[in-house]
């Protein structure tokens, strides 16, 4: 006698499903903080050959470090760090974070603009921004000599503007903290799904090396508050100016 195949009944097709939900919602964040992992990791490498480069400059020009840009009366133009950089790299690719196409347009013409543009003839995206309390222009040109504590002194890091020294939460948040007047620094911003990689960003440092920091991790360091937005120049994070 041949049995008869029993079916699923439309309860025992609604569990499986209701299953399936579950645990692709349990995974999916899963899957993708790993994949955030990998290009963290991707990022940190860039800002490790970054910070490199940054150190063989240093070796290269008695002790000087790079300037963030020179200044005349037509505006903020070349030099600029960007091709300061460019002849200790492979690629300048590895301006650009993986986790972030880009945190700023580079304007790269034949010659340099006037106004507030930032140029470059070797770069046209960057991720990353400078500390520019370390090399700022009008500082004149430091030596490292000038730099206490080179190992906690940050020199670039994620950020979507380059001049992160008027306000470290473009670095401690720089998923998405743009241009100072855009964020809510005590509200929106301060909140790990607005950081780049896993509630964090990658740092290079004086001494050449990199690391990922915690955005909280970044601000401390920085000596920022909500009211103090760029932090306190005096630490060792900014090269105490």
């Amino acid at each position: 006698m041949q049995r008869k195949r029993r079916a699923f009944t439309l309860i025992e097709l609604l569990v499986v499903i209701a299953i399936i939900a579950i645990l692709a919602a349990i995974l999916f964040p899963v899957f993708a903080r790993a994949r955030e992992k990998a290009r963290q990791t991707s990022c940190l490498s860039n800002t490790r050959q970054l910070g490199t480069s940054w150190s063989m400059y240093v070796q290269d020009v008695d002790e000087r470090v790079p300037r963030a840009w020179g200044w005349t009366g037509s505006g903020w133009c070349y030099p600029m760090i960007w091709d300061q950089l460019t002849p200790y790299i492979k690629n300048t690719a590895i301006w650009v974070c993986p986790s972030k196409a880009y945190g700023v347009t580079v304007a790269s013409p034949a010659t340099p603009p006037g106004g507030d543009t930032w140029w470059s003839a070797t770069v046209n995206q960057s991720g990353y921004g400078i500390n520019y309390r370390l090399p700022y222009s009008w500082h004149g040109i430091r030596i490292m000599a000038d730099i206490p504590r080179p190992a906690e002194t940050m020199v670039l890091g994620d950020a979507m503007n380059l001049d992160i020294c008027w306000n470290i939460y473009r670095m401690a948040y720089a998923g998405i903290c743009g241009w100072e007047v855009s964020c809510d620094y005590v509200g929106t911003w301060p909140q790990e799904r607005n950081t780049r990689h896993n509630g964090g960003e990658n740092l290079a440092f004086a001494d050449g090396h990199g690391k990922w920091m915690s955005a909280s991790g970044i601000m401390q360091a920085a000596g920022a508050t909500p009211s103090v937005i760029g932090g306190d120049c005096s630490r060792p994070f900014w090269g105490e100016m």
